[in-house]
């Protein structure tokens, strides 16, 4: 439902303004987030767990992640100086 109003509200922003228009990929961030908020609230709600040891899971996680990604775009395979050897 809050997802519905967002388009709506997008799409009559679009509509009426002449300059300033709102990009699509922002409407999907959006819509996105939107989902990601329901599904905690509701993960926390039905499941009766603490929204304090959720967010320090998804912390530890996002860490551990980007520690993984860190190096992927220095690699010298993907650098533009070893493409152009």
């Amino acid at each position: 439902m809050l997802d519905q109003l967002l388009h709506r509200a997008i799409t009559r922003f679009n509509e009426r303004a002449n300059t300033r228009h709102i990009p699509a990929i922002l409407v999907q961030v959006l819509t996105v987030t939107i989902f990601i908020v329901a599904g905690v609230c509701a993960y926390v709600g039905l499941y009766d767990h603490h929204l304090n040891y959720l967010l320090a899971s998804i912390d530890a996680l996002s860490v551990g992640i980007l520690y993984i990604l860190k190096n992927v775009g220095h690699q010298d395979g993907f650098s533009p100086k070893a493409r152009r050897a």
